[in-house]
């Protein structure tokens, strides 16, 4: 028995997609290039930022790539994927798309970010991940590049927002954890006073010194 496909949609070996969607390589969607080298002694000051596989490792003065771009780590740290909206350097750890093919960057970043790396690295023997390898990998893709940029706003909106909403939680668990700790102490406080009361008054306590013969 078929698989169950809603109207308006296709099946394809990544699941169902809408009719008017694309089934493509990764290559033909995003072609992934090797990044640049840039040792620390051949790195000036300045405000363009270094992408490592691992983000933002440092800034130079001179950019290699023309933003946006979208960046993911080649060695190192594997399976993030980096959208930067800025001109910048990709080192020679990364790989960064030189060419989207028409298509919106953000979009691309999104759907990179449902690409396993890991299944991928080493595939040819060699440590990390072989572009080659990755441009084989199937992308559903909206064929229209407005559907792409209306689906890579409402993500990077709801990212946005979680990230709003962590923020805030953290907010709350430092005001919780200093509401928490101010009570302790008050506690403490009060406990340190009812052992050290006297149930007399100081007057009560003198007389009560000079009857035992203490002053």
């Amino acid at each position: 028995m078929g698989v169950s496909v809603p109207a308006g949609y296709k099946q394809t070996e990544a699941g169902a997609i809408p009719e008017d969607w694309l089934t493509l390589p990764l290559g033909k969607v995003s072609k992934l290039q090797r990044g640049f080298d840039l040792p620390y002694k051949n790195r000036a000051k300045g405000g363009v930022p270094i992408i490592t596989s691992a983000g933002v490792g440092g800034f130079h003065s001179e950019a290699k790539v023309h933003g946006p771009g979208v960046v993911t780590g080649r060695y190192g740290t594997i399976g993030q994927v980096f959208y930067i909206d800025e001109n910048f350097w990709p080192l020679n750890t990364t790989l960064y798309v030189v060419d989207f093919f028409g298509n919106d960057p953000l979009y691309i970043s999104y759907a990179l970010k449902r690409v396993d790396f890991h299944e991928h690295s080493g595939k040819s023997g060699v440590p990390g991940v072989n572009r080659n390898d990755l441009h084989q990998v199937a992308l559903n893709i909206p064929s229209a590049s407005e559907e792409q940029q209306a689906i890579a706003k409402a993500l990077r909106d709801a990212d946005a927002l979680i990230e709003s909403l962590e923020q805030l939680i953290a907010k709350k668990c430092q005001i919780k954890q200093g509401a928490l700790q101010e009570l302790l102490r008050a506690a403490n406080n009060t406990g340190t006073c009812a052992r050290d009361r006297s149930p007399y008054p100081d007057e009560t306590r003198l007389d009560q010194s000079k009857a035992l013969g203490r002053t």
